[in-house]
C-alpha cells in the first residue's frame, strides 16, 4: 500500500532525474515508509503503450506513467472508443493544490499559479466532450524549447551577427555558402535519415508569426468548425505557404554538407558540435552530448530566438526589412512599444504589438510529456503526493542537476551560468522565460486526431522540398492539402457524427 509502481519514459535526457526524484522522496517520507518502484524506463512509454495499459482498468498495476507524448485528447477519446470510464485520473485538485518541499513544508503559490504561460493548458482537456472539459489529464514536468543553435563563434568569424528575420538568415546561408570550398564549414547540419523534422519545429514558429498562435493552433487541430465551407477560411491565411517557402530555402541542400539526406542524427550532430556547420535545429537534449564528448569545442553554441519570418514585414506594412529587424532588436532590448515608436520613423503601436507577439514564439517538444496517473490506482493519494513534491523547487533543481532539463516551472535552477554547458542551457531558458513568451506544439488532436488526418500528408516534407531545390512550393504543398482534406472531410465528419 505504500510502494507505487512506475513506468518511465527514458529520452534523450535519460532517467536519472526520475532515480533522483525518488531517492529523495523517499528520504523525505521515510518515516511514513513511502516507497516508488521503476518497473520499467524504456523509449516505449509514449501515448500507445500508456493507453493499450489504461485500457486494462482494475487489471492495470501501474499506478502512474512518467511518459512521452500523451494528451488529455488521447486519453478521452480512446476511453470513450472502448466504451469506459475514464482511464486517467482527473488531476486538478493537485494543480490547485501548493508544491511540497523536501522537508516536507508547503510553497505559497499554488502548482498552476507557478507554471509558465499555457503550459497546464496543454494538459487540460477542452474537446467536446462536457463531462471531461475542464479536467487536467496529465501533469506537465518538461520545458523542451526547440529552434536554431548557433555556434556564435564561428558565426562571428565571418563577420556576422545572429539573425533576427528569415532573410537576414538567409543571408547568413549564403556568407557562409561563399567560402565553403575555402573552409569546409557548412551553413547546416542535419539528418536526412532519421531526424529531419526538427526543421518542423521553426517551419512552425515560422507558420505561428505570421499567422498568430490562436490560427496556427486552429489548423493544427482542425477544430474550429463543424461547417466545411467555414472551415475552409483558415486556408486563406498565407501563414503556412510563408513558412513552407522560407523552410524550402533553408533546407535546400546547397546549402547542407554533403550527404546529409541519407545522414543520421548522431553523425549530423557530431559535425555541427566539431565545427563544420554554423547552424542546427536541436534542443536541449544536445547539451548531454556537448558535456560528454565536445566540451571544448561547444564555448560558441547558443539557442538562439527563431529570426522572425521577414514576410510578416510586408502583411503589417513595414517599408522594408531593415526596419523589421529594428524593431526585433529593440524588443530584444526589453523597450516598451511607447519606446518603439519613439525610436522608429513612421511606425505604429499595432505593428510592434505583431512583431512582439510574433518575436517571443517558440517550439516546445517537451510540453507533450506528461505524467498520468491511473484512474485505478489504489494508491491515489501516494501518486498525488509525488506531483505536488516534483513540483517543488527542490525537486526542479534535482531534475536540472541531472538532466540539464528544465521544468515548466517559473524557477531559475540554482546554477552558476560560468561553463560551456551552463551557458548553453541558460540561453534556452530565456527563450521561454522571456515576458510574453508562448509556447507552440503541432500536436495531433481535435478532428486531426479523431480523422486520423496528418499535416501535409503527401509529404515528407522537409525531404521533400530538399531534394526538390526550389522546384516545389509553399503554395503546390497547401493547394494539395486542401485537396487531400476535402476528400475525406465530410466522409470522416458524418462517420464521427453517427
Amino acid at each position: 500500500d505504500k510502494t507505487l509502481n512506475i513506468r518511465v519514459y527514458k529520452a534523450g535526457y535519460g532517467d536519472d532525474f526520475v532515480r533522483a526524484l525518488i531517492a529523495a522522496f523517499e528520504t523525505t517520507y521515510a518515516e511514513e515508509g513511502y516507497k516508488i518502484n521503476i518497473v520499467s524506463s524504456d523509449t516505449t512509454i509514449q501515448a500507445t503503450t500508456v493507453t493499450n495499459e489504461l485500457l486494462l482498468g482494475e487489471n492495470n498495476g501501474i499506478d502512474l506513467y512518467i511518459a512521452g507524448n500523451v494528451s488529455p485528447d488521447t486519453l478521452v477519446t480512446t476511453s470513450i472508443a472502448n466504451n469506459m470510464d475514464m482511464i486517467a485520473a482527473d488531476l486538478s485538485d493537485v494543480y490547485a493544490s501548493t508544491p511540497i518541499k523536501a522537508d516536507k513544508s508547503e510553497e505559497d503559490i499554488t502548482i498552476l499559479e507557478k507554471l509558465k504561460n499555457g503550459y497546464a493548458d496543454y494538459q487540460r482537456y477542452d474537446g467536446d466532450e462536457e463531462e471531461y472539459k475542464g479536467n487536467y489529464y496529465g501533469f506537465t514536468y518538461r520545458s523542451s524549447p526547440t529552434g536554431f543553435i548557433v555556434n556564435t563563434e564561428l558565426l562571428q568569424s565571418y563577420g556576422l551577427e545572429v539573425p533576427k528575420t528569415t532573410d537576414e538568415l538567409i543571408a547568413c546561408f549564403e556568407a557562409i555558402s561563399a567560402k565553403t570550398a575555402e573552409t569546409g564549414v557548412y551553413p547546416t547540419a542535419w539528418a536526412g535519415y532519421n531526424a529531419y523534422q526538427y526543421w518542423d519545429m521553426v517551419r512552425d514558429v515560422w507558420a505561428a508569426q505570421y499567422s498568430g498562435v490562436e490560427n496556427y493552433n486552429k489548423f493544427c487541430s482542425m477544430s474550429y468548425s463543424d461547417n466545411i465551407e467555414e472551415g475552409w477560411k483558415v486556408y486563406e491565411d498565407r501563414g503556412w505557404v510563408e513558412s513552407l517557402n522560407v523552410l524550402g530555402t533553408c533546407v535546400n541542400l546547397d546549402y547542407a554538407m554533403d550527404k546529409t539526406i541519407n545522414m543520421d542524427h548522431t553523425t549530423a550532430q557530431h559535425h555541427f558540435l566539431s565545427g563544420q556547420a554554423v547552424f542546427m535545429v536541436n534542443g536541449a537534449w544536445l547539451q548531454n552530448e556537448m558535456a560528454a564528448n565536445y566540451l571544448t569545442q561547444a564555448s560558441g553554441m547558443t539557442m538562439i530566438k527563431t529570426p522572425v519570418v521577414s514576410s510578416l514585414g510586408a502583411k503589417i506594412g513595414l517599408a522594408n526589412d531593415a526596419a523589421l529587424s529594428q524593431i526585433v532588436g529593440l524588443v530584444d532590448e526589453g523597450k516598451t512599444v511607447e519606446e518603439i515608436t519613439a525610436t522608429v520613423g513612421e511606425v505604429t503601436a499595432d505593428q510592434v504589438e505583431a512583431v512582439k507577439e510574433a518575436r517571443n514564439i517558440f517550439c516546445d517538444w517537451g510540453c507533450a510529456d506528461a505524467i498520468i496517473i491511473n484512474a485505478h490506482s489504489k494508491k491515489m493519494d501516494l501518486a498525488k503526493l509525488f506531483l505536488r513534491y516534483i513540483a517543488s523547487d527542490d525537486s526542479v533543481n534535482l531534475i536540472y542537476e541531472y538532466a540539464s532539463s528544465y521544468t515548466p516551472f517559473k524557477t531559475l535552477a540554482e546554477m552558476e551560468v560560468t561553463d560551456t554547458t551552463s551557458k548553453f542551457m541558460a540561453s534556452i531558458h530565456a527563450i521561454s522565460s522571456t515576458e510574453g513568451a508562448q509556447f507552440i506544439y503541432n500536436h495531433v488532436s481535435g478532428y486531426r486526431h479523431l480523422f486520423a488526418i496528418n499535416t501535409f500528408n503527401k509529404y515528407e516534407i522537409v525531404k521533400d522540398l530538399a531534394t526538390a531545390k526550389g522546384s516545389l512550393s509553399g503554395e503546390t504543398v497547401m493547394q494539395d492539402e486542401v485537396e487531400y482534406v476535402k476528400e475525406v472531410w465530410e466522409k470522416r465528419v458524418k462517420e464521427y457524427k453517427k
